[in-house]
């Protein structure tokens, strides 16, 4: 009996992609390469591998082409196995986001917001897409702008917000749009407004301002039971009488002074009022002994011109206008000389 032969070379995955991309590039549109692939009569647990070439072949274009749009949505349309076969690819796709450049990320995106669009997949698969500040990353939001804006310049933002408003598409929308957390809620309102679509956010909007109003009626009514209510007087008091400070009175009691009786307090305050009486007085007179002295200094240094010599001018004398005795005077007449420095006559 002769041994099963496994081929572990892969060949045949080559091979049946290398068949799905000659269709791609050889077709003119996307219904003759949708014809195509279903002349493969290709089995349900395959068809994932057919999207999953599709959409990595939309991805290596430069920018998105409704080629592919057009050719998935005529394979999504046809039976519900490649229904299925989509929502795997794209859980995969969102999981693997990290793997995608920027450009890749926009034509992703671009790709199933077209098949959301068309209806064929349900709002029901964004429960796996999450929009906070926890679970985002950058590749994941650049991923669903441009979902989000495909999905609004393919149907229209009127007929996105009433798909979004159906009562039973809401609890699977609760990871995009949150309804409890503030935070979240405040988190997806900047996000889509950030990205053009704060038209979306209308309700969450009116919810979180709901919230906050309650948030801060109940905060009040906190601050006033803790004001009026017995307990905490009850409390307070027995720590007083236990010997801790009143809450009142904590920093009057913040230095652990020891105790004091009236007298020895009254004993203290007069010491203490005579001894700054008795610096203030010192220091009165030390500031006036030093004005005196700082006038003599001043005296000392500029004497008298009277006691001077008059053969030597000093630094006073040099500056004026009479001539020393005995000093030679200037040959100019005295006509020409300068009648600021002339002596008088």
């Amino acid at each position: 009996m002769a041994d099963h032969i496994e081929d572990l070379t892969s060949t045949d995955d080559i091979e049946f992609k290398k068949k799905v991309y000659l269709i791609l590039k050889s077709s003119l549109s996307g219904d003759e390469a949708a014809h195509k692939i279903l002349k493969l009569r290709i089995e349900d647990l395959e068809k994932y591998r057919v999207v999953d070439i599709v959409v990595k072949s939309s991805v290596q274009e430069t920018t998105y082409s409704k080629f592919y749009g057009l050719l998935l949505e005529r394979l999504c349309s046809t039976h519900k196995s490649w229904k299925q076969a989509f929502e795997r690819v794209l859980l995969e796709n969102y999981e693997s986001l990290n793997t995608f450049e920027p450009a890749q990320l926009r034509v992703l995106g671009k790709l199933w917001g077209h098949l959301f669009a068309s209806d064929y997949l349900g709002f029901e698969l964004f429960h796996h897409f999450k929009i906070n500040e926890e679970d985002s990353t950058p590749p994941s939001r650049i991923f669903l702008k441009f979902l989000f804006q495909e999905l609004v310049a393919d149907i229209g933002i009127e007929e996105v917000q009433e798909r979004l408003s159906e009562e039973y598409i809401r609890p699977y929308l609760t990871s995009i749009f949150p309804e409890d957390d503030i935070d979240a809620i405040r988190y997806s309102i900047n996000y889509f407004t950030s990205i053009g679509l704060g038209v979306l956010t209308k309700q969450m909007r009116e919810r979180l301002q709901s919230m906050e109003e309650t948030q801060k009626l109940s905060k009040k009514e906190t601050d006033l039971e803790q004001i009026t209510d017995p307990a905490s007087t009850v409390t307070d008091t027995n720590s007083w009488k236990k010997g801790g400070p009143l809450p009142s009175q904590e920093n009057k009691y913040a230095n652990n002074k020891p105790f004091r009786s009236r007298g020895e307090d009254r004993y203290n305050n007069n010491n203490n009022y005579r001894n700054n009486n008795k610096r203030s007085h010192n220091k009165a007179a030390d500031d006036k002994r030093k004005r005196l002295r700082r006038q003599s200094n001043m005296r000392s240094r500029s004497p008298p011109r009277e006691n001077q010599s008059s053969d030597k001018p000093s630094r006073g004398n040099r500056r004026s206008r009479t001539p020393p005795r005995g000093a030679q005077r200037s040959r100019t007449p005295p006509n020409r000389r300068n009648r600021s420095r002339s002596p008088k006559r």
